[in-house]
């Protein structure tokens, strides 16, 4: 697992902090269920493809990438105090294609789709809120801890023809980490529009098990999405 620090948390929850006089109230709602809208972008990188063919131990050029998906979510959030929220969210799995490049200088063409396979975050987080005074805004940040499962993993006929028929493509389930900040408007007291962005850190141990003359390739990729999301709440 690799995980990215940054700054920007801090820079953002700090003025919430300094600013807020009601952190210990008692919340008006216990509870919002939010019908989200989520756009998953991971990121496109891997550390270098390692073979085990002693003749072939570093492939050069070899990389691998994941498109993205948009998917609907459930929120589910919970306050703990007026200001301090929990949240997790539940939705199907996001698929992606998963996509090899740098094959043309091995003289065989690349694939933009080698295989699919099914993400699915686990994530709970942790939020600040922060009303802005005389205004129906409310600031959020926070931090969350991620465990990511990776499911139905399928390789694309046309790499099974083309290059392995026995080709099999694995990746290991990952601990990370999470940011998040955001901003609730409310509509009626029990009824809130809400915008966020996430950045998920995390990893994954990727294996292509093939009987080709590039042996069994393994590297670590790094996922790390981007997510948006956008969606209505009602508190109750």
């Amino acid at each position: 697992m690799k995980i990215k620090t940054t700054g920007a948390l801090g820079a953002v929850l700090l003025p919430m902090l300094l600013g807020s006089t009601a952190v210990w109230a008692a919340p008006a709602h216990k509870f919002m269920v939010s019908g989200l809208a989520l756009k998953i972008s991971p990121a496109e990188k891997n550390d270098p493809v390692v073979s085990d063919n002693p003749l072939l131990p570093n492939p050069t050029g070899l990389d691998l990438g994941a498109d993205s998906n948009t998917l609907p979510a459930l929120g589910l959030t919970y306050w703990l105090m007026d200001n301090i929220v929990l949240e997790t969210y539940l939705s199907v799995p996001s698929n992606h294609h998963i996509a090899i490049s740098g094959l043309e200088a091995y003289g065989i063409n690349g694939f933009n789709q080698a295989a699919s396979a099914d993400l699915m975050p686990v994530t709970v987080f942790a939020h600040y809120l922060y009303q802005i005074p005389d205004t129906r805004f409310t600031l959020t940040a926070g931090a969350g801890l991620i465990y990511a499962i990776f499911r139905n993993i399928k390789v694309d006929e046309k790499v099974l023809t083309q290059l392995d028929p026995t080709l099999k493509f694995e990746a290991n389930n990952s601990f990370g980490a999470a940011l998040q900040v955001g901003a609730f408007v409310d509509i009626t007291p029990e009824i809130v529009a809400r915008v966020s962005y996430s950045t998920m850190m995390f990893s994954a141990d990727a294996t292509v098990k093939t009987a080709t003359p590039f042996g069994n390739l393994t590297t670590s990729l790094t996922v790390d999405p981007d997510v948006f999301m956008a969606g209505v709440g009602y508190k109750f």
